[in-house]
């Protein structure tokens, strides 16, 4: 594959080679195939129906709604973030140093990270539609195209995180750690049954925030809050600019001496 190749074919290699690591990835498939399901169970069974009120965005009434249908949204998000983050996070790790190598023998930058992009989008779409259809075993959904589209959004912004500390933290378990923090409290945070406080403004520049505003109005009927799904694609942006610029910045071509110096170090399968 040289520089010179069509576009439309260095994207679909590109897009195959990220879809492969994603697909070799059998923790992260079983997470989806089971972990959903069963995480969704446990909190609509085990958590409260006690009413709670939840504050919608741009200044819309309070309404009343079940706690325990309300966690289920929070959990359906929480797991979407937990595992395309990790799954991403997993998948550009594993794969640096071939990915430098593909860049230094001539693999074009952009196009190598357009295909990582890609296959986010379709692992997201794919882990939010599944999650989607696993709510509606539990609740009324009242549009789940929306529900679909709020979780797709919160995967898409842990993904773009999962590329930016693939390239900052030094091994896999750091980086899992982190993952599982974040998403944890920012799930946590917009909680009014944990959190009294859920309703602040500063809850609202939480990254999972435009993704669960947009679940919870897809669930309940409320008018679909535009402007923070449209900061959740920021967040988004913003995460996935930052995880170009470290790999631009790990896998940037060396002086052909550093080159020789290199061990011929494969990532282990």
């Amino acid at each position: 594959m040289t520089t010179s190749s069509a576009p439309s074919s260095v994207l679909s290699v590109a897009t195959r080679f990220a879809l492969l690591e994603h697909a070799r990835n059998r923790l992260g498939l079983c997470m989806i195939a089971g972990f959903v399901p069963l995480w969704l169970t446990l909190e609509q069974l085990f958590i409260p129906a006690d009413l709670v009120v939840f504050t919608p965005a741009r200044h819309q009434p309070p309404f009343t709604v079940p706690g325990n249908d309300l966690t289920l949204i929070l959990a359906a998000a929480n797991a979407v973030t937990l595992i395309i983050g990790f799954m991403t996070f997993t998948a550009t790790y594993r794969c640096r140093y071939f990915d430098g190598r593909l860049v230094r023998s001539g693999f074009p930058h952009g196009w190598l990270f357009a295909g990582k992009i890609v296959a986010l989008n379709l692992a997201a779409a794919c882990t939010a539609a599944y999650t989607t259809a696993v709510m509606a075993v539990h609740l009324s959904l009242h549009s789940p195209w929306t529900v679909a589209l709020g979780l797709l959004s919160a995967g898409l912004t842990y993904g773009g995180l999962g590329m930016a500390l693939a390239s900052l933290l030094p091994g896999e378990l750091e980086g899992m750690f982190a993952i599982i923090m974040i998403s944890l409290i920012d799930a946590g945070l917009q909680n009014p049954m944990f959190n009294p406080t859920a309703d602040r403004t500063l809850v609202s520049f939480l990254p999972m925030y435009g993704g669960m505003q947009t679940a919870v109005s897809g669930t309940f009927g409320a008018r679909i809050p535009v402007t923070e799904l449209l900061a959740e694609l920021t967040w988004a942006s913003g995460l996935a600019a930052s995880g170009l610029f470290f790999f631009w910045a790990r896998c940037k071509p060396r002086a052909a001496s550093q080159r020789h110096k290199e061990s011929p170090t494969w990532p282990e399968a």
